[in-house]
């Protein structure tokens, strides 16, 4: 069987309040085995224990290796209902990267979104 890592490229970043991307330490001591940690707080007030955004979250970005520029930014969150904790786990961007005539990496989807962004 393939090793994970021999197929997707993946990195693990925070997005907070500001929408500031600050990118997550590899914990991982073997090879090319990648390993991250968040510590969530659970808030008990009120009725139910609970977790709350954007605290609550991290980001995965993947590169698939088997499709040449492909990415994909994943989102795995803890939440909860009633005092029950729930992992959650979706797929939040899907694109494609490109190199333009003078070698710069562009992602036409990413620009498309900030032009719709910029007009509203």
């Amino acid at each position: 069987m393939a090793e994970l890592s021999s197929v997707l490229k993946i990195y693990a970043f925070n997005v907070d309040g500001q929408k500031n991307v600050t990118l997550m330490k590899n914990r991982s001591t073997v090879g090319s085995r990648r390993y991250y940690r968040l510590c969530i707080t659970i808030i008990n007030e009120g009725i139910s224990p609970y977790t709350k955004h954007p605290s609550n979250n991290l980001r995965l970005l993947e590169f698939d290796n088997k499709t040449s520029g492909l990415f994909r930014i994943w989102e795995a969150a803890v939440v909860s209902q009633h005092g029950e904790f729930y992992l959650s786990m979706q797929i939040t961007y899907q694109a494609q990267l490109y190199m333009d005539k003078n070698d710069a990496i562009i992602c036409p989807f990413f620009q498309l979104v900030t032009s719709l962004a910029a007009v509203n």
